[in-house]
């Protein structure tokens, strides 16, 4: 299931998705949270957003959208990761159950 939820700064979109994610057993993704961990991370892109968020400017959609691409295939790599592990579990299971039968 995809969600998205969209309003003005302070409309509770991150209230309301929170409560989402929790009840839904979703992932939530917050471009805020984004844009915060761009600033957070040093990067050039980072100190770029930096500066345009202290001066109470909208980050532009060319900025916006290359650090939604960027966690989108974090993302991405998460559950590729988590569907090999699921995948390898799933092998051992089988084995161990073949060599309990075996005995």
């Amino acid at each position: 299931m995809n969600v998205i939820l969209m309003g003005p700064p302070g409309s509770g979109k991150g209230t309301q998705a929170a409560v989402l994610a929790w009840f839904q057993d979703l992932r939530h993704v917050s471009t805020g949270d984004m844009l915060r961990a761009a600033v957070a991370s040093g990067s050039a892109l980072g100190k770029r957003v930096e500066g345009i968020m202290a001066a109470g400017e909208l980050v532009p959609d060319d900025v916006m959208m290359q650090i939604v691409k960027e966690r989108l295939e974090e993302l991405n790599e998460e559950l590729e990761t988590l569907n090999a592990e699921a995948r390898e579990l799933e092998e051992r299971i089988a084995e161990n159950v073949g060599k309990l039968l075996e005995v």
